[in-house]
């Protein structure tokens, strides 16, 4: 497939403002550490930042943790959606479960997560538990409002015609109004990506675990904010 050239020039701009972005933020960043006199300790310099990078990446020092990220990562983030959809469809359907629970889901999604890290680490403990849970937690609700709000967004007449030959409410359910709604349960899976990484993260911090599974607290490695 041939690409023209005004295609090409047109999406320059693109690539081009977010890496003179990025060497403008690298540019302040030496600038600060080299005349600044910042300790090391606080911000370290660029250079040193991706060769500690490299040596934890090459010398496979940093692999394991990263994995093990990733895990709780992907584990909560199933566990989230999974609890989202099937959740929201039951909202979506029943006006008497919409009336009890809604509330407390509510309550749950305005409550900041940080303030509920002590109780995940109380009922959890210190291990990938806890920051499972912390990940669930943050996809949850996205997704759990797309999936109401798609389902309800459903065709009316699509629904009266299914209807009109004796279709269940399951059937409706399932065959009608949930592929109706995957465009937004897709949106909200999208949106539960990026912030399942984040839960990840704020969560070995919260709990007092080291970041990337042990590099960033300072009982375990004191002072390496190259790492960060």
């Amino acid at each position: 497939m041939k690409i023209s050239p005004n295609k090409l020039l047109a999406a320059l701009p693109a690539v081009v403002y977010p890496l003179a972005s990025l060497a403008l933020l690298i540019a302040v960043w030496y600038a600060a550490v080299r005349w600044g006199r910042i300790p090391d300790y606080l911000l370290p310099a660029p250079a040193e930042v991706l060769r500690t990078l490299v040596q934890g990446l090459w010398g496979g020092e940093l692999w394991p943790h990263i994995g093990a990220t990733l895990a709780n990562t992907a584990v909560g983030y199933v566990i989230g959606c999974a609890l989202a959809v099937l959740l929201g469809a039951l909202l979506a359907e029943s006006r008497t479960f919409e009336r009890f629970v809604y509330p407390l889901l509510i309550g749950l999604q305005a409550t900041p997560k940080v303030a509920l890290g002590p109780l995940i680490l109380v009922w959890f403990g210190f291990g990938a538990a806890s920051k499972i849970v912390l990940v669930a937690l943050v996809c949850f609700f996205p997704l759990f409002v797309n999936t109401v709000n798609g389902i309800r967004r459903t065709d009316p007449d699509l629904l009266e015609a299914c209807r009109a030959f004796s279709a269940s409410r399951l059937y409706l359910l399932l065959h009608v109004k949930l592929p109706a709604a995957l465009g937004d349960i897709f949106a909200g899976l999208q949106i539960g990506v990026s912030l399942a990484l984040i839960g990840a993260v704020v969560g070995e911090f919260l709990l007092i675990l080291p970041l990337i599974d042990g590099h960033l607290s300072k009982r375990h490695w004191p002072a390496r904010t190259a790492l960060g």
